[in-house]
């Protein structure tokens, strides 16, 4: 009884052991082996280029265009996708036309939510990422984590050796794809720095620019298969590049004002630097030259000016000597300097010359 059982379960696992990793992840375990192919519209019959396992693939549900894309795949042999780009734009569209369906709906829907919406799932997924425990898994659910990882290892070898084995590309479109990743996608953009903070790409608009990217991938494939572009794909082109162009608007708006905020900060700090230094270093005092006068013009400036009444006698109550007054000091009325006599008188007379430039007379000094 023992054998017989371990018979019947050698049968049943002989079934999973005949198909590759790719297919023993891909296809359920109770799907039956040797399918016979259905020669129907609604059916394409699909066999593994690594271990010939067949499936006939239900297509009810799928418009013509999905229909031809698959057939176009799946329809040739190995390697079709390096020399026929209608293969390799079928297998690319059928990858990016998912995203071209979800975008092609009115902008004004996505210009209202679509921010908030983006706000909203990065910060449940930051929280989740952080406070979230590890799932430990056991019993079936790590098996079929096995089988995953075994069945996308084999599938990345297989494509590998078929790139060794058929490459180069007999068409420019892969060249194409690649440089519309180049140009649009912004994995890689750089982080703008100041001294005031710094302007960096927000994963939101790395989002949104790679799905712009795939959605352009969409729109060149299909007008490879068909020459022209899908309604639903033109819409999601036009209201991507209008939600990441909004977006690199408020970038650049940011950006702007850090520049004006740290040019005012700079500003700042010179007028302040400027004030320290002149209260640090005064300027220096400038000396203005004293215009000398003599004693005569001084008296005839201030008698024509003030007009002061001076009293007969001073306080210690000595009389006052009113002084000639000199019509014009350039006029040759001045008295000339006599010689020494030796006398105390012409001491005198010398002194108040020196002092007012008037040489005194006899009897002014008698009454002086």
């Amino acid at each position: 009884m023992k054998t017989e059982a371990r018979l019947a379960k050698v049968e049943e696992l002989a079934v999973q052991t005949l198909r590759c990793a790719w297919c023993r992840y891909t296809l359920p375990d109770d799907f039956p082996v040797g399918v016979e192919a259905i020669h129907t519209p609604d059916f394409l019959f699909i066999k593994c280029a690594w271990c010939g396992s067949a499936i006939n693939y239900n297509m009810k549900e799928y418009d013509e265009r999905l229909r031809e894309a698959l057939r176009l795949e799946h329809g040739k042999f190995a390697g079709e996708a390096y020399r026929d780009e209608r293969v390799f734009a079928a297998r690319e569209w059928q990858l990016a036309r998912l995203s071209a369906k979800r975008w092609g709906v009115g902008i004004e829907k996505l210009k209202q939510n679509v921010i908030v919406f983006l706000d909203r799932k990065w910060r449940e997924a930051s929280s989740r990422n952080q406070y979230q425990r590890p799932i430990k898994l056991t019993g079936k659910a790590l098996s079929r984590k096995e089988i995953k990882d075994k069945g996308i290892a084999f599938y990345r070898r297989m494509i590998e050796a078929e790139e060794k084995k058929y490459s180069p590309y007999s068409h420019t479109l892969p060249e194409q794809i690649k440089a519309l990743e180049k140009e649009i996608t912004k994995d890689d953009a750089p982080t703008d720095f100041f001294p005031g903070g710094c302007v960096k790409v927000t994963p939101q608009e790395k989002w949104l620019s790679r799905e712009l990217f795939v959605c352009r991938v969409a729109k060149l494939c299909e007008g490879v298969l068909w020459s022209k572009t899908l309604p639903e794909t033109k819409a999601a082109v036009s209201n991507l590049s209008a939600l990441v162009a909004r977006l690199e608007q408020k970038r650049a708006e940011e950006k702007q004002t850090l520049l004006e905020a740290e040019e005012k900060k700079k500003q700042e700090r010179e007028a302040q630097r400027l004030e320290r230094e002149a209260r640090l270093n005064p300027p220096a005092v400038s000396s203005v030259p004293v215009q000398r006068t003599s004693a005569i013009e001084f008296i005839e400036t201030v008698d024509h000016i003030l007009p002061v009444e001076i009293p007969e006698y001073d306080a210690q109550g000595r009389k006052r000597v009113t002084m000639p007054r000199i019509a014009d000091p350039s006029a040759e009325v001045k008295s000339k300097v006599p010689p020494d006599d030796g006398s105390v008188n012409y001491q005198q007379k010398l002194a108040h010359y020196h002092r007012t430039g008037v040489w005194l007379l006899d009897h002014w000094l008698q009454t002086y």
